[in-house]
């Protein structure tokens, strides 16, 4: 059992740890103490029979500062390295967990959309037809510069935010040396990015609120509490 003698890491619920994180072919092993976390490691890979290339093994210290003495782990007799960042699931988590590092990660894909158009607007004679390059960017540039917005988008949705996020000065720049303001966008049938944004994450809220699965309302209230705790003065 690869969890076996292991209580999983602490959540905003006392009654509610997580042990490990099954998706697909993704394991993530969670636990709160370094020796914990090393003992999983190794039964872990013991218990599948697995050879581990340490070379391309890294570790991620959350919440650490640069500099901070942080815990080591070991593999097969080897250290494995750390670095500051963490790619799961197609997104990019800092060490530091600020959102903005894992936003401006969503970049890259909004880019290669937004060449992509303008190089077939080019190449098929639709120069002189801007709104079709403003209905394909609609259609595939906020597409691209959105996975993973119900997670990293969360420090955008205030009010005033609107134009403050990297990702929608890459948007605007589409438009070529605009302003950025409300009436560009509007005069060219586009919202800002914070409107998509936040209607994920409403959509994918609403989502665990209605989900029958037992394990995703627990995750959820344990979220919940996890905030009230962050916001709450001397704790």
């Amino acid at each position: 059992m690869i969890a076996e003698g292991v209580q999983g890491a602490v959540t905003g619920s006392e009654d509610v740890r997580v042990t490990r994180m099954l998706k697909a072919d993704d394991l993530p092993l969670l636990a709160n103490a370094p020796d914990a976390m090393q003992s999983r490691l190794v039964v872990y890979a013991r218990s599948k029979h697995l050879n581990i290339n340490t070379e391309k093994s890294e570790v991620v210290h959350f919440n650490s500062k640069r500099g901070a003495q942080v815990p080591t782990f070991m593999l097969g007799g080897a250290t494995l390295q750390c670095c500051d960042s963490l790619k799961h699931l197609g997104m990019t988590y800092h060490r530091t967990l600020n959102m903005t590092a894992s936003s401006e990660h969503a970049a890259i894909p909004m880019l290669a959309a937004a060449h992509r158009i303008h190089g077939f607007v080019r190449d098929t004679a639709l120069c002189d037809r801007p709104f079709a390059s403003l209905w394909l960017a609609k259609a595939y540039v906020v597409p691209a510069g959105m996975y993973g917005c119900q997670v990293w988008s969360s420090g955008f949705l205030r009010e005033g935010d609107v134009f403050r996020p990297t990702l929608q000065t890459l948007h605007l720049n589409f438009f070529k040396g605009t302003l950025a303001n409300w009436a560009v966008l509007h005069e060219f049938a586009h919202k800002p990015l914070q409107f998509y944004w936040f209607r994920a994450a409403i959509s994918f809220y609403n989502e665990l609120l209605s989900s029958d699965s037992t394990t995703l309302k627990q995750t959820l209230h344990a979220d919940l509490k996890l905030v009230l705790w962050a916001k709450t003065p001397g704790l």
